[in-house]
């Protein structure tokens, strides 16, 4: 079956993005680090952030940060998405969970190469594929079905 017109081949139904940006991008280290690598305590968070920005407009962020004595990275990449009005919030978190990290994962892992490569510490080494999400619990986007005051609480 082919896609339906304005709709993106492997995006799920009633979504389609937008535009890709960068949000954020950020890299520092102390004088006095050498050479020698990135240090093996340092930690690396992956954090994604939903929000619907308009009525059928939902903004996808993905964030990576790490730091270590001395050192400290942090780059977010966003995309935006139209999204009907009448799609479930589970093709919502299908969109979230699945399609927006493969969209945007590459940015991300792009930026930090570009930030690190000629440090003193050498490129970050970030895998190919993105690490796994973690869904926390089950969310409800403001004025959606789901959601129990009906968006009231939405500023």
């Amino acid at each position: 079956m082919p896609p339906e017109a304005g709709h993106a081949e492997g995006q799920p139904h009633g979504a389609a993005p937008l535009r890709v940006y960068l949000v954020e991008s950020w890299f520092s280290h102390a004088p006095g680090a050498d050479g020698a690598g990135w240090p093996p305590e340092h930690e690396v968070e992956v954090e994604l952030e939903v929000s619907r920005r308009a009525p059928g407009e939902l903004t996808v962020r993905l964030a990576l940060e790490t730091s270590a004595p001395d050192v400290r990275l942090r780059v977010v990449y966003a995309c935006d998405y139209a999204v009907d009005d009448d799609v479930p919030d589970a093709e919502v978190e299908a969109i979230v969970f699945g399609a927006a990290p493969g969209v945007l994962y590459p940015c991300l892992r792009e930026e930090v190469t570009r930030l690190t490569a000629n440090s003193r510490l050498g490129p970050y080494p970030l895998p190919f594929l993105p690490p796994p999400l973690q869904r926390l619990e089950r969310f409800a986007m403001p004025g959606s079905v789901d959601d129990e005051d009906g968006g009231k609480d939405a500023a």
